[in-house]
């Protein structure tokens, strides 16, 4: 008996050898994992560099290797995590003045958009300013519709895989989208000026979102339109800088750092003169909640480091007190794609027109 009880600890500690080892195996695979993607990470970023140099991005209006984004979803992303929240607040500063960006959440029982969600929004401010502009060079009134053929369009777009989750995905992303509204708020020593309105005047959807619908059948109704409201596209058009689709696609599954990449590459491009933002004004800006007040900074230094790989020219700087931007040492291209970017998201100085 006494030696079968001094042997019994025997199995336990095997099981316990067998729990570590795999344990360890399961770390070793998530280090292999990471160092993976960030292989892919940084040959990402080089290709980027390496597009910039040999002049094959695009330049000047060729801007099908471009993102035009609307300042306001640089500046201030939706939120990183869902949330219960029926709206969320931002604040910036642009030109000397406080700009105020709210999002609400309208439709009953469905929650607000995030920044995952931002992908699809992105999508489609781009396509509307493209033909916006487009138009406005024939003389024409821009047109607010935007419409496709099917979801795997923006799917391979957007560089997502062709599978039943990312279906699903983008329908629930057009379900919030959908009941999405922002007011846009400037305040400065002539008083306070706003805009508000919904992002979607009105959307059509096909009753479901699958494979099948990779298929053309040649019936145009059952295209996929949404309309965007008209101070939406003003504004967007108006007012939007010009992201490489490549820097864009690097944001993929990385809301924060995605964000953060992109806003840095804005700030940059459009220094003329040294500026310090604070990091209590960054994470109002970005809404940063507790959990990751603590890590922006590591966070940044890490975008800072990707972006100057990208492009060398950039003066960007990570100190204690906050990011510091100056004017460019030389440009990302020979000739940058202009910015569209004259005011504060298109609250000026008078009354804001009314929605046609």
């Amino acid at each position: 008996m006494a030696e079968r009880q001094g042997r019994s600890p025997q199995p336990l500690q095997l099981s316990n050898m067998l729990d570590e080892g795999k344990a360890k195996r399961g770390r070793e695979a998530s280090h292999v994992e990471k160092q993976k993607g960030l292989s892919n990470l940084l040959e990402a970023v080089m290709e980027v560099r390496e597009r910039a140099e040999d002049g094959s991005l695009g330049k000047a209006k060729t801007a099908e290797e471009w993102l035009l984004a609307a300042n306001v979803l640089i500046d201030c992303p939706l939120p990183f995590r869902p949330t219960r929240d029926r709206q969320v607040t931002r604040r910036t500063r642009f030109h000397n003045a406080f700009v105020t960006i709210t999002f609400t959440a309208h439709r009953p029982g469905v929650d607000l958009p995030t920044a995952t969600d931002s992908r699809l929004l992105h999508w489609l401010l781009n396509r509307v300013v493209r033909e916006a502009r487009e138009a406005q060079a024939r003389g024409e009134a821009p047109r607010r519709t935007v419409e496709w053929k099917s979801a795997y369009e923006y799917l391979a777009d957007v560089g997502k895989t062709i599978c039943a989750k990312n279906y699903r995905d983008l329908r629930d992303s057009l379900s919030r989208i959908a009941g999405l509204s922002i007011t846009l708020e400037r305040h400065d020593d002539t008083g306070d000026l706003g805009i508000h309105t919904a992002f979607l005047e009105s959307w059509y959807l096909p009753p479901s979102l699958d494979r099948s619908s990779k298929r053309d059948s040649g019936d145009a109704s059952g295209r996929y339109a949404v309309a965007l409201s008209e101070a939406i596209v003003r504004t967007a058009t108006e007012h939007f800088v010009a992201i490489p689709l490549a820097i864009w696609k690097l944001s993929k599954g990385r809301p924060l750092q995605g964000s953060l990449l992109m806003w840095l590459y804005k700030r940059a491009y459009t220094a003329a003169a040294p500026s310090l933002v604070s990091w209590e004004l960054l994470r109002d800006q970005f809404g940063l909640e507790d959990s990751n007040q603590r890590r922006i900074k590591p966070v940044t230094k890490k975008m800072v480091t990707l972006l100057r790989s990208m492009w060398p020219g950039c003066d960007v700087q990570v100190l204690s007190n906050g990011v510091r931007f100056s004017q460019q040492t030389a440009p990302f291209l020979q000739r940058s794609f202009a910015s569209g970017n004259r005011s504060a998201y298109g609250i000026r100085r008078h009354r804001p027109s009314a929605p046609e």
